[in-house]
């Protein structure tokens, strides 16, 4: 493989060190190295020396300065099957229903589906709780 050959003046060119402006010590090859302190003094950006905006209301992005806290949220609502009734209550499938039929103030199912039944616990709760207070 052969090189072509560089004419003189590209040649010159190319040794030459390229001019660099960048913020900070100088370094070349005669100048001694800066020291840890000289370098510690320095802006660790060159824009770390410029003012920020001048208030918050001017920052395009202001961070949150307080975490916003919400209410806790009530406990999530318990659903039982006929079957948890029956194991609550010691009864049969045929009882449950009865009661619903029948007895007042027995909490109405709700029906999630064909063949899905629930009851909220917290209106058996109530239920129980009224069962020795008749209104």
């Amino acid at each position: 493989m052969s090189r072509k050959k560089v004419p003189p003046r590209q040649l010159e060119l190319l040794e030459q060190p390229l001019p660099v402006n960048l913020p900070g010590p100088q370094v070349d090859g005669s100048a001694e190295r800066s020291s840890k302190h000289e370098l510690a003094d320095q802006p660790s950006h060159p824009f770390a020396d410029e003012a920020g905006p001048a208030s918050p209301s001017d920052d395009p992005h202001p961070k949150p300065t307080q975490v916003r806290k919400f209410p806790p949220r009530p406990p999530p609502e318990v659903y039982l099957s006929v079957h948890d009734l029956c194991e609550r209550y010691h009864v049969s499938k045929a009882t449950i229903w009865r009661w619903v039929k029948d007895r007042p103030g027995f909490p109405k199912p709700i029906k999630l589906s064909p063949g899905t039944t629930r009851w909220r616990l917290s209106e058996l709760v109530e239920f129980e709780e009224n069962l020795g207070n008749p209104a």
